[in-house]
């Protein structure tokens, strides 16, 4: 990982994630550059400790800060876009000022979408990973973590999140997939939902064909320009009610 890329990884064991959101610190301070963990289900304490056990150890404020989720985005119970990107900027202005390169976040931020969805504020969650980019401009680097649970049984969940980084770090293996991997497996799973397996799989045999002719792959970008010429194709009497159906569900 390096300065300006913003990416996601979604847990299944808090031992995975913290192999994977140590090593990210570890790796910014290598760099050179302060850190920032953000826990989501952990005390300050606790993270202290495991970091230690982790073979990390900093009693420099300015090298390593830990806060909790609720610390960082929901302090007085709201949750405030602009405030938190505030206090990312107010931290990589002191990391300059200090020396060092840059920023590195590892945030779980599972107990504040937990805490969103309970409020119906899921939406302003969402508008706020967008904001940040797929990368950023100022030097920070970011992964931010999501419990698997709370995104397996939700594909509107995971459609959003996806776009809203660079990158996806694998659950299985631990290693950066791309995002086309994951629309393509997203998007599978809501048109089956819709048209059912075999035009489904007979979409996606048509999308292969089209995209190697046309030197066109499936991006986040160009992804709704490709589905409704292809899914017309593919099945002529799909009407427009479906097709803004799939757009409904996969959000766009």
């Amino acid at each position: 990982m390096f300065l300006g890329e913003h990416e996601s990884y979604f847990y299944g064991s808090a031992k995975h994630k913290h192999r994977v959101l140590f090593s990210n610190l570890v790796t910014g301070l290598d760099a050179g550059c302060s850190t920032l963990y953000i826990s989501s289900g952990e005390s300050v304490d606790m993270v202290q400790a495991k970091l230690c056990n982790f073979g990390l150890k900093s009693d420099d404020p300015k090298q390593l800060q830990i806060v909790t989720s609720h610390q960082w985005y929901t302090p007085d119970g709201n949750f405030n876009a602009r405030r938190v990107v505030d206090q990312y900027r107010r931290l990589i202005d002191e990391a300059l000022d200090n020396g060092f390169a840059g920023l590195y976040v590892s945030a779980d931020a599972s107990d504040t979408l937990d805490y969103l969805s309970k409020k119906g504020m899921v939406k302003a969650w969402m508008n706020y990973e967008h904001s940040l980019g797929t990368t950023f401009k100022f030097p920070m680097e970011a992964i931010c973590a999501y419990n698997v649970k709370q995104i397996k049984s939700n594909d509107q969940f995971l459609f959003q999140l996806v776009k809203a980084h660079k990158h996806t770090i694998s659950l299985k293996s631990e290693t950066r997939i791309s995002n086309e991997q994951l629309l393509r497996s997203t998007l599978y799973r809501q048109l089956k939902n819709i048209l059912g397996e075999t035009t489904t799989t007979l979409f996606f045999d048509y999308l292969e064909n089209y995209n190697s002719k046309q030197n066109c792959p499936l991006t986040i970008e160009n992804l709704w320009d490709l589905l409704q010429p292809i899914l017309r194709e593919v099945h002529s009497s799909i009407k427009q009610n479906i097709l803004e159906e799939i757009y409904a569900r996969i959000e766009l």
